[in-house]
Order: C-alpha cells, then structure tokens, then sequence
C-alpha cells in the first residue's frame, strides 16, 4: 500500500516479544500499549499521533517513522513522563542519575547505529534538569557515543548519590556541563565544567571505564573567590578553615591514573599571594603515597586564619617536604620552613594506619632571629631581642613518648628537657627532668619597664605526674647569690587548682631587685591623694587553692637582713591565711599573722597582728662592730579594714600600733634614708646640727596609737629621748581624707651644747595631707634663734623654764615604754 490512514492500537504483556518482532533495541520490558493514528505515504509513513506506555512511562511521538527492519530514518518529537530517570540513563551505560520521576521532551532522530538528539531537557527531582544534545548508541557503555550535556538544579548531592556517594555533597545549587564522546573503556571528557556555589571546577581530558578508573588523564582546575566556601564539602572542611576568610584561590594540573596509582603531575595554583606546587602519587590499594610540595608567599599571616594576633608579623615565607606512604609508616621528610627570621627544618615517621599504639619517631630544628616573634606580650615583662635555636627528637612506641633531646637556647638562656611521656589516653603521665641556666639575666627583657639585674641563673627539677596531677620535686634554684630548693605539687581535678609549694633557702638576696633608695622618676601625679584608689590586688586569689611552707635562712636588704624567715599560709576559696610569719632581724626577733578574705558586700577584709621583741635593722648601715649597740625595738600592730580598694581599706581601719625601744646608738648616722616625703626636712628642724659627732645615742623612744575608722590618734603621745634632743609629740592622722596634725616640743639635752647661731625650733607643727605635708613654726608657739625668742615675751630658750620641759618627756617616754613591753 503507497498510501492510507491507520487508526494503530498495539498492546500486550510483554514489549520485549514485540521488540524482538521488529527487530529493534530497548530498555523497556514488561506490559505495553501502542496506540495513534498514522498516515501513509510512498516514501515512508508520517506519524500523525502515537501514544506509548510501557515500564518507562508514557510517551507522546510525533513525526516521521523509517523504513524496517531498522527503521533508520525516524524522526520524532517525544515527549515522555517517566517513572526513573536511572533507568533511562543506563541505556549509555551511565549509572549517574537517581531512580526518580522525570520528563522528557526531545527531538530525535533513529540512525543505523543509534539515536540523534537535538537540544532536550530531562526534569527530575524538583527542578533539577538534564539538557542533551548529541548521538546515543545502544551498544554496552554507549560506545560510540558523544554527547553534548547540562545538568543544573539545587540538589547535587542527588545527582551524584550513585556516582560517588562517599562525596557527601551538601544540597545547594549546582551546574554542570560537558562534552562527552564515549569510546571503547574510555570517556573523552571536553570543556567540562561544575559550578557549585562560588566554586569553579574545569576539566579536559580521557575518564577510563577500566577497574579503578586506570588510563584516565584530566587537566582540572579549581577556582573561587573565597576559600572557607570550601568548607561545606566535608572531605575539604578541616583543611579549608586553617585559611583566612576571603582568600581567592586557584589549583590546577593533570591528574592521572593507572590500575593501582593516581599521579599528580606539576600541580600548580594560589591560594591569596601565596603559590604552591604539589607533585606526586597516592595509591589507595596499595595504601602507599609519595607527594611533594611547595608553598611560598610575600605574606604568611596573610594566609592562614588568626595568625595576624601576632605582634610580629612572618613576611615573606617558602616551605616545601615530601610525604610518603607505604604499607606500615607514614613520614614526612625534607620538610623546610623559610622566612627572614625563621627556619625550621622537621622529620616525622608513624605506623600507619594510625592508632595511638602506633609507634612514631619526630625530629625538628627550629631557629630564629628574634624569640619576640613566637611569645606574645605581656603587660609586665617584655622580652629582649634574642635569637634562638630549638632541637628535639623522640619516639613514641606503645604509648610512651621517649624525648630523647630537647635544647633550647634564646640568647644567653639554655633550656633542657628529657625524660619519658605516656600517651595513653586513660592514663597520661610524664617523668622529666628540666634544666635551664643563663649566664646574665639582664639580657632577657624587662620587668615592669625596669632591667632584670645582671646575675647568673640556673634551674634544676624533676617533672613527675599526669595531665591533671604533677609534681615538681628536687627543685634547686639560683640566681646570682640567692638559692632556693623545695618541691611543687599540683592538682587539677577539683574547681580549682590545688597547689603544695614548699621552698627553703639558705639564702635570698635581694639587693639586685631594690633601687639605690632615691627614686627615678618624679612624682608627676596631679590627685590631691598619696593613697591611690587602686583596686586591691586579691583577684589572683580566686583562682588557685593551695599549702605554702617558706623557710629562708636570710632574706638580705641593702643594708640588712631578716634571718630564719619561716612563712605557713593556706590560701581556699579566694582567702589567704598567713598562719605562721616569724623572722629574726639583728637581734631580736617579730611574728606575725595575716588575714585576707572576701565579704559578702563585695570588698576584701584585711587583718594583721604582729608582734616583735628587741628587733634591730641595720637601716643605716653600720659597721659590723656596731651592730650589737643598735637600738631594738619592741612591736605591736593589730588592724583589722575592709574596702575595694586601698583608700577603702585605710579609711575603713580599726586596731591599736605600739613601738618602742629602749636605746642605742646609732653610730655616723646618714639621714640620707630621710630623703624622701618630708622626713629630712623635719628632722633637720628637729635635730641641732653638730660637726664634731654625729653619733645619735637613743635614750628612750616610744609611740602609742589608737586607730578608729581610719583615724589614726596619739594615745597618749610620740616620746623620743636622746643624747641630744628630747621630743614629745601629739597628733592625728585621718587614713579617710589624708590630713595630718601633729605637734612636736622639742628640748636640747643638759649636756648637749650648741652655737647660739644654729637654729633650734622646740615648736613645730606638721600639718597639710599625706600628699601636701607642710612642716614649719608652730604658730601658736614661737621659733627662737640664736638662744633668743622671736615673737613672745623674749624668754631664751636657755632659761630653766625651757629646761624643765625636759623632766617631763623622760619620765612619760619610760612609761610608754614599760606598758609596750608588758603588753
């Protein structure tokens, strides 16, 4: 028949007899139903309308139906609702979609060796869609084949979950796009390329069908403009955040593989300024890997993420290595780390695969210019300048890390551990021993602006213990001619750390650390206050709970010395108890307790009883020979204040002070001592000058004080006798506003004879503040010179009424006196 209509209906349980009837390929199978109208011609038959469904979905074809047996020739405008986008995929041998409904809506052509698509769109998942455009031939794999193709849509991670699962590729939007030409095992891949988010792959190259993907050769570049968006892929997660936010980076080269190895060939890019080169293979069968690298750059703190907190910034850096993997150990060797200040050289071997049994041997060399680029500052030391070289290796075999070598050198210093390391997670403990030595410590830095002295330092110590309990025992210390031996105990386990110091010391200098007596630096402070209201330093005491027992044999000053200090003091929950302070000082010897402990109001209480019998200082630095004739002292000071800060606190004041001595001599007496607040100037008024001697002999000196609220009052008086000079003094001092009122009577001795040109003033007032002290005239008495008074009724200060004041401070000094000493 050359022409006619047919009105076609085609159905049946099987279309793979149907198939096979007409001798024509499929991927359908099962019940099928054929039904249209056809029209007739002499060259062929157009088809009017023909409706299919069968397992693949339903499907509308119109156009133009080829010559049998083949039917080469058709061409057809389809367009098809299926049930599993996988299946249809799978008849080109590409198992990359998932098994999901879809549309299609294509025009094709049916060649002798397959099938002819124009430009279709395959929709699935939402509005994920494939484009294709290209020839399909229905042979195993599709060889044959080339494609033109373009998957888009929102959910990757889809697309992908039969090609490579283990990608774990989050659901966000996606392109795709590629041109495919299928030979026999191999993918001819051109102008691939994936888009995924602000991440950018490309590829061109051959993608092998054999086991492992062996023969397949790619030219890949990876590109974005910030490489924290890498983060969401997790394979790339921990190594994209060690970077800086922002960074642009590029990485591209060819990538191949054979049947047990992928190789990395010139892999070249930029992350930010920095370029790095990686070079090499892995191969996942064998476990094996050997890579080099290269990565150098104007700035490294530019490059990695909070490595700009540095106050020193690295510039300009390179660093290179070779990791390798085989069977049983993973090392990295040659690794090289170059800056201008910087250089480090390191070696590490590991079992492998990885386990904290695994043994493991390390190594590192590391030196610098300046250590001030490794240490942060702090507010009280600053370090020095100082180059620096650190060496160590070690092993850890099953669990226990042996660090055979650690030195350190930063300038003069040298630091030295070795010991042993357990590694186990249930039981972590360590056994060390730690030395370090300097030969001048003045070369370290600065402490609270000032040079650290020059003295020799050396440090010796056990380290035993874990991560939550150690110990430091056979501690032996010193520096320059102080020394120092003890033990530390520490404890971690509790809400705070439990710390047993106990030190002795035969002796402690500290000379080195006390200015030459004269500031150097002018007060250039404009309060009105001499008491600063500065929060009490107690805020240390919160965070640590401990024991501390002192003994130290001598603790040296500039000009003396306190002997057999001993100190006990607790210190929980944020209050310190000093239980036990006793020393011995000249002679003599003083105790005492000390309190500091948090109230509920918010401000710290303070509490302090000392006590101390027939002490001497040497404060004026007397002979040896003439020690035993200084004057001793009697002591008792009892306080109790609280307050948040200083002024506070001495404002908030409440107890008794009692000093007293019962003579001495203080032989060439320098009152340079004097030379600060107001005290020389008082003195100097106080005291006749006399050029034949100037030893001071010390009769008798008392003072009693009630303090109340901050007000500090004479009860009854300030009385001071000596060879030269008899004092009585009354007068209060309020800690709260800093004022000052007290009245000195001043009387020469019988025996002390002096010029009538030198000036002798018997009233003085000290008056003014703390900040402001005024001493001068006392105005309600009078000021004499030469032996004649000056603005009273012209009695000399010779006459015997003059005179008799001075039967009246002798008896009232030992009075005092016998009640301090009783007391």
């Amino acid at each position: 028949m050359d022409s006619g209509r047919i009105d076609l209906l085609i159905e049946g349980d099987r279309i793979e007899q149907f198939r096979e009837l007409l001798g024509i390929s499929g991927i359908a199978s099962g019940p099928f139903k054929i039904q249209g109208k056809l029209d007739a011609a002499a060259d062929g038959v157009q088809v009017i309308q023909l409706e299919a469904e069968n397992s693949l979905g339903q499907a509308t074809l119109t156009g133009t139906l080829g010559f049998g047996p083949s039917y080469s020739g058709t061409r057809l405008q389809i367009t098809m609702d299926g049930h599993n986008a996988n299946t249809l995929m799978s008849a080109i041998g590409v198992d990359a979609l998932p098994a999901e409904p879809f549309r299609l809506d294509a025009k094709v052509e049916l060649l002798e060796q397959g099938l002819q698509i124009d430009r279709g769109v395959l929709v699935s998942i939402g509005d994920d869609r494939l484009e294709l455009d290209g020839l399909l031939v229905f042979k195993p794999a599709g060889e044959g084949s080339h494609v033109d193709f373009r998957l888009s849509g929102n959910k990757l991670s889809e697309m992908l979950g039969r090609l490579a699962p283990e990608l774990q590729v989050p659901a966000s939007p996606y392109q795709l796009e590629a041109k495919l030409d299928f030979q026999k095992d191999k993918i001819l891949l051109q102008n691939g390329k994936a888009v995924f988010e602000s991440i950018t792959l490309t590829g061109e190259g051959i993608i092998s069908s054999l086991a492992d993907f062996a023969g397949t050769e790619l030219d890949l570049e990876l590109s974005g403009a910030d490489i924290s968006a890498l983060q969401v892929f997790p394979a790339l997660a921990d190594t994209a955040a060690i970077f800086a936010p922002g960074l642009a980076y590029r990485l591209g080269g060819k990538v191949s593989s054979t049947e047990n190895n992928i190789r990395f060939d010139k892999i070249s890019g930029r992350i930010g300024t920095a370029n790095l080169e990686l070079d090499g293979g892995i191969s996942p069968q064998e476990s094996a890997a050997d890579l080099q690298f290269v990565i150098q750059g104007p700035n490294f703190h530019a490059l990695f993420k909070d490595a700009d907190q540095s106050d020193h910034p690295i510039g300009a850096f390179s660093t290179a290595g070779e990791l390798k993997l085989d069977e049983e150990t993973l090392s990295l060797e040659k690794f090289h780390f170059e800056t201008d200040s910087i250089s480090a050289k390191a070696g590490l071997a590991m079992g492998w695969p990885f386990n904290p049994a695994a043994d493991m041997r390390f190594e590192l060399d590391l030196k610098g210019v300046d250590i001030r680029h490794l240490i942060p500052k702090t507010e009280t030391f600053e370090l020095s300048r100082a180059a620096y070289e650190v060496t160590t290796a070690g092993q850890l075999k099953v669990g226990l890390i042996s660090l055979e070598t650690f030195e350190a050198s930063i300038g003069n210093f040298q630091l030295s551990v070795f010991g042993e390391v357990e590694d186990d997670p249930s039981n972590q403990a360590a056994a060390l021993n730690i030395r370090a030595s300097s030969k001048d410590i003045s070369s370290i830095g600065r402490l609270n602006g000032e040079p650290l002295p020059a003295l020799a330092l050396n440090i010796n110590a056990d380290f035993a213990g874990s991560a939550s309990e150690f110990s430091l025992s056979k501690l032996d210390v010193s520096l320059g001619e102080s020394r120092i031996n003890g033990s530390m105990d520490i404890s971690l386990t509790g809400l705070r750390p439990l710390i047993h110091l106990q030190l002795d010391s035969p002796n402690i200098d500290l000379r080195p650390f006390l200015l030459d007596g004269k500031s150097t630096t002018a007060d250039t402070s404009t309060s009105e206050w001499l008491i600063p209201a500065t929060a009490l330093p107690v805020d240390a005491l919160k965070y640590i709970d401990g024991e501390f027992a002192f003994k130290f044999k001598a603790l040296q000053f500039e000009h003396s010395s306190l002997n057999n200090l001993v100190i006990n003091a607790e210190l929980e929950d944020g209050s310190l108890k000093v239980s036990e302070l006793t020393a011995e000082g000249v002679h003599g010897a003083l105790n005492a307790v000390f309190f500091v402990s948090p109230t509920s109001a918010g401000k710290t209480e303070i509490k302090l009883d000392m006590q101390a019998q027939d002490l001497a200082f040497n404060f004026f630095g007397q002979s040896e020979e003439m020690l035993s004739q200084l004057p001793a002292f009697d002591l008792d000071v009892s306080v109790i204040g609280d307050g948040e800060n200083l002024r506070e606190l001495a404002g908030s004041l409440n107890g008794t002070a009692q000093l007293g001595s019962s003579g001495g001599v203080l032989e060439d007496t320098n009152l340079s001592i004097l030379d600060t607040f107001f005290l020389e100037e008082l003195f100097s008024m106080i005291l006749p000058t006399d050029e034949d001697s100037s030893d001071l002999q010390v009769k008798c000196a008392a003072a009693i004080f009630k303090i109340s609220d901050g007000l500090v009052e004479t009860d009854p008086a300030i009385a001071f006798t000596t060879n030269k000079i008899s004092l009585i003094s009354k007068g209060e001092l309020d800690l709260g506003t800093e004022k000052i009122q007290f009245h000195f009577n001043t009387i020469p001795s019988k025996a002390y004879k002096f010029s009538a040109s030198e000036l002798i003033n018997p009233y003085i007032l000290l008056s003014g503040t703390l900040k402001s002290p005024s001493v001068g005239i006392d105005p309600a008495k009078a000021l004499v010179r030469g032996g004649i008074a000056v603005g009273t009724a012209g009695i000399s200060i010779l006459a015997k009424g003059a005179l008799g004041r001075l039967g009246n401070t002798v008896p009232l000094c030992e009075k005092m006196l016998g009640g301090i000493k009783k007391t």
